[in-house]
């Protein structure tokens, strides 16, 4: 089975208030960390960039305009490239899964990919297609939701179904074991930016809004699925993080 970049959106009128509350993107990171992380990897004009899990674009818009980077967006949800593609932008989107992308090998200089490997059953296939579309020497930019007390981690958290009831703290990782993912898809990790302010600051702005956090879980998961989501974050104390890392000179072929 390939990896998926699937989630049940929310009704319109909470996705809308999500948004609002985040400034577009849909998960704690903003588009200046994402602009200042970009900014450290020294990318040429013109150099290619895959957003891995695009969303509503609020990342891809942002590059392609204050970078000046040829960028294509990926997603597995037709409804949210289907909005992009209304705002008539002229960017590059394509449906695909995580797993397994229609970009040649060693195609691009740079992969983006917010808040999605937690979101995946099968996150080391999506580093390994990210390895191979990259080239050698290329930059990977991972931020995500990570755990910061794995020890917390019970029966009930694991083998959880992937797909449309995928939560993001299924399958979140702590730091040791997104490190040594990367290291195994061949990456070095070149560093590591704790952000866990801005997931905090989103928690506070969720409460306020939706009332509670399962509250707002349940615009994106049955009741007791959302229960379940609160009662993980309690025990594996989340944090948020960004992972900058290069594909080794010895990984051509990814």
């Amino acid at each position: 089975m390939h990896a998926t970049l699937t989630n049940i959106p929310p009704a319109p009128g909470k996705r809308a208030a999500l948004r609002s509350l985040t400034g577009g993107p849909l998960r704690p990171g903003t588009i200046e960390l994402t602009a200042a992380a970009i900014r450290r990897l020294g990318l040429q004009r013109g150099a290619k960039l895959l957003d891995m899990g695009c969303g509503y674009g609020a990342s891809i818009n942002m590059l392609q305009s204050e970078f000046d980077l040829n960028v294509f967006g990926l997603d597995i949800d037709l409804g949210k490239l289907g909005d992009l593609r209304k705002e008539g932008s002229g960017l590059a989107l394509v449906q695909a899964d995580a797993g397994r992308t229609p970009f040649l090998s060693r195609s691009m200089d740079a992969v983006l990919c917010e808040c999605v490997l937690s979101l995946l059953g099968c996150a080391d296939d999506a580093l390994r297609e990210i390895a191979r579309v990259l080239r050698p020497g290329g930059f990977l930019v991972l931020s995500d939701i990570y755990v910061r007390s794995p020890e917390g981690r019970g029966a009930e958290d694991r083998n959880q179904p992937s797909g449309p009831l995928t939560c993001c703290l299924d399958y979140a990782m702590d730091r040791p074991g997104v490190e040594s993912l990367l290291s195994r898809r061949g990456f070095e990790v070149l560093s590591f930016e704790d952000h866990t302010q801005l997931l905090t600051r989103l928690a506070a702005k969720l409460v306020f809004t939706f009332g509670s956090l399962e509250a707002y879980w349940e615009t994106l998961l049955p009741p007791a699925r959302a229960a379940k989501a609160c009662a993980a974050g309690e025990r594996l104390k989340p944090g948020y993080g960004v992972f900058l890392a290069r594909k080794g000179e010895r990984h051509g072929h990814g």
